[in-house]
């Protein structure tokens, strides 16, 4: 009888662990701020807009794009990747396609807000606007990484005047210096992060004994927490010397994300999938970055790669919102959505010092730890300007 028991708890622990993320009920976004900023980026199930519905419709978990953040009334904070399309410029290095948003009138992707299941999202946002920069490209030589993954969606109407009593927040504007600071903090010392989102949530094993990716968004969403990765760490994972033989780019100066990993190797427990990309990263309690995308689950390192707002000052500083409230308004809804310069602060810049790409020789441990110590110099230094 005891073993019996014994089995039956270890069936039950079992049963409540998710690999990609425990489901969240309604109670967690009182418990974590970033479930009431989130929002389910959708397509209009059923019907070709959900504008044309005459009765109150709620998205299909397999309607789901992306997840997003929501910053205003009407601007929503999403992965560049998920409102583009991405083509190739003859005047241009053929490994880097360029995004170029999406037609707006052909394909509508509507913004859910207030709850945590989609069955129960009644209130969504009709867009306006496909907002994406021109720093926005996919290295199709690398694993088809993303640089500058960061978009916005403006709608045509407002959370506060449609859904007054709606049970949301912003996601919260930083001053400028705090965003960089906060930035090297959770680098330097690996901040344990929280991820969101309704992706793709469960695996399979295949004939060999693979972890497989299941394709089927959540109904609810889900949540778990994955630590950063230091900078050094995340650029031999990303962009090893066995890499740098095969493909050449300016890893310095072109690379915008961070890195994050499991607590053990090869733990694909709350890796982000198909579908998180744009929902809100919050390390210790701070909206640190927004998801951009994964590794396999069946990769030799399982990590997840996010692209922090310390990149956007534009869209998060709080010195810069109400030139980015009149920048979103004066935007003329007949006006073609194409990529676009993003303004930029000249005062802000989280380059680390530069680090040798071009040797292909395995790089020794004194090495490694000869360029942490000159990141670490360089950041202090910036602390005390």
């Amino acid at each position: 009888m005891s073993i019996y028991c014994y089995l039956l708890l270890i069936y039950l622990l079992r049963a409540k662990r998710i690999l990609y993320g425990w489901y969240a009920e309604q109670q967690h976004r009182d418990f974590y701020p970033s479930f009431r900023y989130f929002t389910f980026l959708a397509r209009s199930p059923y019907i070709s807009n959900f504008e044309d519905a005459v009765e109150r419709i709620s998205p299909l978990p397999e309607n789901l794009v992306c997840g997003g953040a929501l910053l205003t009334p009407n601007v929503v904070q999403t992965a560049c990747h998920c409102i583009a399309n991405f083509i190739v410029d003859p005047d241009e290095d053929e490994n880097k396609t360029f995004a170029q948003p999406l037609n707006v009138w052909e394909d509508r992707i509507y913004s859910c807000y207030g709850q945590a299941q989609t069955v129960e999202m009644y209130e969504w946002l009709i867009p306006k606007h496909y907002i994406t920069y021109t720093a926005c490209r996919r290295l199709e030589g690398l694993a088809q990484f993303v640089m500058f993954d960061y978009g916005l969606i403006i709608t045509k109407d407002k959370v506060n005047e449609k859904s007054p009593h709606a049970m949301i927040s912003y996601a919260p504007a930083y001053r400028a210096r705090d965003l960089q600071k906060f930035y090297y903090n959770t680098i330097q010392k690996e901040y344990t992060c929280l991820f969101i989102g309704h992706g793709g949530w469960q695996t399979m094993v295949d004939d060999n004994g693979y972890y497989v990716e299941v394709d089927e968004p959540s109904d609810f969403v889900r949540w778990g927490w994955r630590p950063t990765m230091n900078y050094v760490d995340c650029l031999s994972v990303t962009y090893s010397p066995l890499k740098r033989d095969l493909f050449y780019y300016n890893y310095t100066g072109e690379s915008t994300w961070v890195c994050h990993q499991g607590q053990y190797e090869h733990d694909i427990t709350f890796n982000i999938f198909k579908g998180d990309s744009g929902g809100p990263v919050i390390c210790n309690g701070v909206y640190f970055a927004v998801n951009s995308f994964s590794s396999s689950v069946y990769s030799l390192d399982v990590i997840s790669y996010t692209s922090p707002i310390v990149h956007t000052h534009f869209e998060n500083a709080v010195e810069f919102r109400t030139n980015f409230h009149t920048w979103c308004d004066n935007r003329a809804s007949d006006i073609p959505d194409d990529a676009e310069p993003h303004p930029e602060d000249p005062r802000a810049s989280v380059t680390p010092p530069p680090i040798d790409q071009r040797s292909t020789a395995p790089r020794s441990t004194s090495n490694i730890l000869s360029h942490f110590l000159v990141l670490s110099y360089s950041v202090t230094a910036f602390y005390f300007l």
